[in-house]
């Protein structure tokens, strides 16, 4: 770019392309800086193209294009929903809807007499609730030490060998048991006590002689013992 004239051109100016006519003939303008540095000869300016009314407007005409083509698209779908069966097809979901609706309010005004009816119920409860959680809360401590105490017992048991202690118990169990069951064969003393009535009847006689003999000894006490005063002539007789 050749300036003849002395025209101060600083050096942040930029050199627009535009347009100088309707017709589309290109200038360049200048849009002068005066408060930078001047530019000196051989200096480059930084350059921009300035936009055109088709260029504004081919954006705009592209959009409206596509909006255009939108709008068929919707057309021709509205079309084919407002057809006889889609239209009855239609009016049956808008009843089944309308059923719904009204089934989904009934339900709910139930629910509502439910609450209602059960008002004094769920506030006992809930009463009841909060009490409990209240005592929970206030006796948390006390349950700590009942948690502890349980752990200490727990512990206790398991270091007090219960296990050796349960099998003593098996064992003697097993002893006892076999020993019933020799008494129940009349094995042994005991067992032929039991088993066989020999003996108990001839303890039952010998405690029925002994019962008279002491009634006899009692009644005539003279014909099993004999005293003498002075020694002088009697001896003992049974």
């Amino acid at each position: 770019m050749v300036v003849k004239q002395n025209v101060f051109i600083g050096k942040e100016s930029i050199a627009r392309i535009s347009s100088s006519d309707l017709l589309g003939d290109k200038a360049v303008t200048i849009i002068l800086n005066t408060t930078s540095e001047a530019l000196s000869d051989g200096d480059t300016l930084s350059s921009d193209v300035e936009t055109t009314l088709t260029d504004q407007v081919m954006p705009i005409k592209d959009k409206a294009e596509s909006l255009i083509q939108s709008l068929d698209s919707v057309a021709v779908a509205l079309k084919g929903v407002f057809n006889p069966n889609t239209q009855r097809n239609l009016n049956s979901s808008f009843n089944n809807l309308d059923k719904t609706m009204a089934s989904i309010e009934r339900a709910s005004a139930s629910l509502d007499n439910l609450v209602s009816s059960d008002n004094s119920k769920l506030t006992k409860m809930i009463a009841n609730i909060e009490s409990i959680t209240g005592n929970i809360k206030n006796n948390n401590e006390s349950l700590a030490n009942a948690l502890k105490n349980i752990s200490s017992i727990t512990d206790s048991l398991a270091k007090s060998n219960l296990a050796a202690t349960i099998n003593s118990a098996n064992q003697t169990l097993k002893e006892t048991a076999a020993i019933m069951g020799k008494i129940n064969k009349g094995e042994g003393t005991i067992g032929m006590l039991i088993n066989n009535d020999s003996l108990y009847v001839a303890l039952e006689q010998s405690a029925v002689n002994l019962d008279k003999l002491l009634i006899d000894l009692k009644q005539n006490p003279k014909r099993y013992v004999h005293l003498s005063v002075f020694g002088g002539g009697g001896k003992s007789k049974k």
